[in-house]
């Protein structure tokens, strides 16, 4: 009870802000505030637009071509198809080593 007591009398002391200074503050913190997320928006537009711009030059140059020209599984187990670097889609044969959860597929000879 004793801390209660003394805090309560500590608060009395404290030099409390007018109401005109509180409204002028408040502003000021408004307004920062706008500005700094303003400028965060600007900045995260800025490197999402680059990043888009850089995912489709890498597209456009065929630079992931290894990746889709590996044999691909579709539908659960039926016909493999291979994509070509024109994003054409053909059947492939393969040979399935293994089992069990460790099997190999490869494109037959």
């Amino acid at each position: 009870m004793k801390y209660i007591k003394e805090s309560f009398q500590e608060l009395s002391k404290v030099s409390w802000p007018t109401l005109e200074q509180t409204v002028k503050y408040t502003a000021y913190v408004l307004i920062f505030s706008a500005i700094t997320a303003a400028l965060i928006g600007a900045i995260d537009l800025v490197f999402n637009t680059s990043y888009k711009q850089v995912v489709d030059f890498t597209i456009e140059q065929g630079i992931n071509a290894q990746v889709e020209s590996a044999p691909v599984i579709q539908g659960g187990g039926t016909q493999p198809i291979q994509i070509n670097s024109d994003g054409a889609a053909q059947p492939i044969d393969v040979k399935v080593e293994g089992g069990s959860g460790n099997a190999t597929v490869t494109p037959a000879q």
